[in-house]
């Protein structure tokens, strides 16, 4: 119910399920957490929110992609900026060695690759994936 939430951006409801206890770390059977949702899909609230509400920023799936890489992979500038801002790793791999220029050049994200290349200083442009 709180991933659904955080899937729809419905912070309300999120605010709800927080007051009760909802515990904004849990996972789902593919390890993602509600951050996980709501970076990828953009819902920059909701990510603001559960990192109010201290959700791990660096937490990885199964797939070993982190909300940043999902950010970065769906082309979500401003949840990818609010994301670093809090301190998420940048140099993150998931686990095919794809990296947060990888995951948005493979789907054309221009104005993300373009974040990447000119403001984020740790990220290794030459580095290949498996």
């Amino acid at each position: 119910m709180f991933h659904d939430a955080a899937k729809q951006n419905d912070t309300a409801s999120m605010i709800k399920l927080i007051k009760r206890g909802v515990d904004v770390k849990a996972k789902n059977n593919i390890d993602r957490t509600a951050l996980h949702w709501a970076a990828g899909a953009g819902h920059e609230q909701a990510v603001r929110l559960l990192l109010e509400h201290e959700a791990s920023v660096n937490g990885e799936d199964s797939f070993g992609m982190s909300a940043l890489l999902l950010s970065s992979w769906f082309g979500h500038l401003r949840v990818l900026q609010v994301l670093v801002n809090a301190g998420a790793k940048v140099n993150c791999v998931n686990k095919n060695g794809h990296n947060l220029l990888h995951c948005a050049a493979q789907r054309g994200h221009l104005k993300v690759m373009k974040f990447i290349v000119e403001d984020l200083e740790d990220v290794r442009l030459e580095k290949k994936d498996k």
